[in-house]
């Protein structure tokens, strides 16, 4: 840790110190003067003025109509766009249904939070409860709290999932859709209610800047969307406007510094920005949003290349970091904030690098860390993580880009919340097109080998691995894959395709066998046994090889260490060959010494599978097309398919069907498994016929397929593919 970094310390132990000998004494009867901020202007000259004749509500009003005249022009244009109630009503009727009904859920108190559906906390709401677990969290200052201390908190995310607000937005587009005052009035209550019983810096609320970053987004957006309510008297204005300066306060003193991405951080730089282009009246305004600004840029700048990769081997620490940038970008055109050009570049290479992984049937391949519900930084409609659609609908509209018009799949709501009907338009005038090659060059976000037949939506797609200095963060499989064929998802990964991705659920199952992996003596790839220690930071445990094409054939060829702990080690090798563009052929070796027990798994998202005595398995989606896999070894194989429920991490409100294909063997290393994967389009399709063939010393070396017809040959340093 650098000067700069003691430094930082240093003022957040003296500001932890101050606030903690000041909370008892500052809510005093004359402690509380939320005018006393705004310096700026001539709104601060016309507050005075009733403020030096003891006339706290004329300064109230005075506050009130001023920002009438400026802040729906500092917000995005939608916002203020008296369109975009028949706009939505005519292109996007079903996302405004889905609004509306959402808003209804939430005006009777049922919350849909981290996977859980139609939670209740009580009435009033108990803002520091987890109603799972039973626990409520003491109203102590922030700092003497610890979050994740589950006998005092229970599940703190759940807590703060309620308090980011992110749904009060919700019920600001359904006020702002139909005019119904019940909206309203729920928004009101929620305000009061939650600053009377979260005074500043006492709670759980206040113990993540990045939660407080979260909310205070939330109430910009929903502070405008209820502007023109009745219920958004002068005082309700003035109460919420002074705990908003406090919450960036706090986010201004306690940042998350630390770590890399540093999505914590991103967030609150965010924040800062919204607060000090909304808000330039206020004294610290202007810091704020260079402060925000600089942070954001540099984010982009550093973490991601020319190209767009981002630092961690994470799809969502990408989607956020987009989601981030665009935020930005819109709203620093709203408020003529230059950036820099080289910045939107470095925006437009983020986004299309995520394409590869844009599954045919529109949804995103996840790869890397999955969080609860996506975690999206501001949700106008609830979409799981792997929905980047009204991502790709934004940035088409703000950047002009038809291959993200393409990817977003048509005009979605968000388009018009942020841009309005002018944005509406600059969408209609793409002409949505996919990129003009399906051959990539680098890896995709996440670290990971995409390989596809096309773009079109019965294209075959498959992801493999995830590669680098993090590839072990989050709990993916280092050398796992991800499959669709005729555009449909087969073979998927359990860990990240779940509703609610905690992380322990991620934990739990890269340690058993729902994982798309192999496992060696029971573990998947990169798991250790409790008694090994972790593996040293900044060590890359699976490394990609090579990476190449020709006209038969592309190849990605990567090892993982991960099993160097076991007792014996030993080292996993894995090589995705995509034959014709048609089907995969993966080779396994396990490579080391000593006796070991090889199951070979895929976690299969398809409705119907079936195992015959040849161990071949067939499995069908539930519109159609399917997947054959067929194994080959050097020593004998058994199969089996098992159906279950899984929970997340014990919890039996989050269960989910799961269907698992395993082979299984065991003997002495090295040893080599030959898999062919082979799309089938429907069930009347049959598999072709494959023959395997042994080298002169009984190692497996080709296979032959009948159709179409082809002789793969492979060895440990060569693979070749013959057309017959």
């Amino acid at each position: 840790m650098g000067p700069a970094g003691w430094l930082d310390r240093g003022r957040r132990a003296l500001y932890t110190w101050w606030e903690r000998s000041a909370v008892p004494r500052r809510r005093g009867a004359d402690a509380w003067n939320p005018f006393r901020e705004w310096r700026r202007g001539s709104v601060a000259a016309d507050m005075q003025h009733f403020l030096r004749m003891d006339d706290s509500w004329g300064a109230a009003a005075t506050l009130r109509r001023h920002l009438s005249e400026r802040l729906p022009g500092r917000l995005f244009a939608g916002l203020s766009d008296e369109a975009l109630p028949a706009r939505l009503l005519e292109r996007c009727p079903e996302e405004r249904q889905r609004i509306l009904a959402e808003a209804d859920a939430l005006c009777e108190g049922r919350f849909d939070l981290l996977g859980y559906r139609g939670l209740t906390f009580g009435d009033p709401v108990d803002w520091h409860l987890d109603p799972v677990a039973r626990r409520r969290v003491p109203l102590l200052h922030w700092s003497r709290i610890n979050p994740f201390d589950v006998t005092l908190c229970g599940d703190s995310r759940l807590i703060w999932a309620l308090n980011r607000h992110q749904w009060l937005v919700l019920l600001g587009e359904a006020y702002r859709l139909t005019g119904e005052r019940r909206y309203a009035e729920r928004f009101e209550d929620t305000i009061r209610d939650w600053i009377r019983v979260n005074p500043a810096g006492l709670g759980i609320n206040w113990a993540s800047s990045r939660e407080v970053a979260y909310r205070l987004v939330a109430w910009c957006w929903a502070l405008v969307l209820f502007w023109p309510a009745p219920v958004l008297t002068a005082d309700l204005v003035t109460l919420m406007l002074d705990e908003m300066r406090l919450h960036a306060q706090h986010i201004e003193r306690y940042p998350s510094y630390g770590g890399t991405p540093n999505w914590p951080l991103t967030v609150e730089a965010s924040a800062l920005f919204y607060v000090g282009c909304l808000f330039p009246e206020l004294r610290r305004a202007a810091y704020w949003r260079r402060k925000g600004q600089a942070l954001l840029e540099r984010h982009i700048l550093a973490d991601l290349s020319p190209e767009g990769r981002f630092g961690a081997t994470s799809t969502s620490h990408h989607r956020r970091m987009a989601e981030a940038a665009l935020h930005m970008l819109v709203l620093a055109d709203r408020n003529a904030v230059p950036v820099s050009p080289l910045v939107r570049e470095r925006v437009r290479g983020l986004l299309h690098a995520a394409l590869p992984l844009r599954r045919p049937d529109g949804l995103m391949m996840q790869v890397g860390e999955a969080e609860a519900d996506g975690e999206w930084m501001l949700p106008l409609l609830p979409r799981h993580g792997a929905d980047w659609r009204g991502l790709f609908a934004v940035a088409a509209a703000v950047l002009a880009v038809p291959q993200y018009a393409w990817a977003a799949g048509g005009l979605s709501s968000e388009v018009v919340w942020f841009l309005g009907t002018a944005g509406a338009e600059a969408f209609d005038r793409l002409a949505p097109a996919p990129p003009d090659s399906a051959v990539f060059e680098e890896p995709a976000p996440g670290g990971c080998v995409p390989m596809r037949s096309g773009w079109e939506r019965e294209s075959h797609q498959l992801v493999f691995g995830s590669f680098g200095d993090r590839a072990d963060a989050g709990g993916e499989d280092p050398l796992g894959i991800q499959c669709a064929t005729f555009g449909e998802p087969v073979v998927i990964d359990a860990a990240l395709s779940g509703p609610a991705g905690h992380r322990e659920w991620q934990a739990f199952i890269r340690m058993t066998s729902q994982r798309s992996t192999v496992l060696i003596d029971g573990l998947a790839s990169g798991a250790r046994p409790s008694d090994q220690p972790a593996r040293r930071a900044g060590r890359p445990r699976a490394v990609l090889r090579q990476w190449c094409r020709n006209d038969r054939f592309e190849l990605a060829d990567a090892d993982d260490e991960g099993s160097r702990g076991l007792p014996q080690p030993v080292v996993h090798r894995r090589r995705v060959v995509f034959v014709k563009r048609a089907y995969w052929v993966l080779i396994d070796d396990v490579q080391g010494a000593g006796r070991h027990r090889v199951d070979l798994v895929f976690q299969l998202a398809a409705q119907r599978a079936q195992l015959d005595a040849s161990l071949w398995a067939t499995v069908w989606t539930a519109n159609g097309p399917g997947l054959a896999i067929k194994p080959f070894a050097d020593l004998a194989l058994r199969g089996t398919i098992q159906d279950g429920v899984h929970e997340t991490a014990g919890r039996a409100e989050q269960r989910q069907p799961v269907r698992t294909l395993c082979y299984s063997a065991e003997g002495e290393a090295p040893m080599r498994l030959v898999t062919i994967l082979f799309p089938l389009r429907d069930e009347r399709a049959a598999p072709p016929s494959v023959t395997p063939f042994a080298d002169d010393r009984g190692r497996l070396s080709g296979l032959t397929i009948d159709d179409p017809p082809a002789t793969i040959l492979y060895s440990d340093h060569s693979i070749t593919v013959e057309a017959a």
